[in-house]
C-alpha cells in the first residue's frame, strides 16, 4: 500500500509472541519495515490486556526511519 504511504499492521502478539509484562518489566524485539523511500516515519499503539481482563491502548510516539544507504 504505497500511494499515501499509510498502512496498518494488526494481529495477535508481537512477532508471534504474547508477552506478559509485570510492573517494572520490559520486552524488546527486532522487526523490519520495507521502506520504499530513503526516509519515513512510524507511529502507532499496542492494545494491552490487564490480568483483570480490561483492555487499553499504549501509544507509540512517531519516530523516524532512515534507510541504511541514506546515511553518509
Amino acid at each position: 500500500m504505497i500511494p499515501g504511504f499509510d498502512c496498518a499492521v494488526e494481529g495477535p502478539g508481537v512477532i508471534g509472541e504474547t508477552p506478559v509484562l509485570r510492573p517494572g518489566a520490559s520486552f524488546e524485539y527486532t522487526s523490519f519495515c520495507p521502506l520504499p523511500t530513503p526516509f519515513g516515519t512510524m507511529r502507532g499503539s499496542y492494545l494491552m490486556r490487564a490480568e483483570a481482563g480490561w483492555e487499553f491502548h499504549v501509544e507509540i510516539a512517531q519516530f523516524s526511519l532512515v534507510a541504511p544507504q541514506a546515511v553518509n
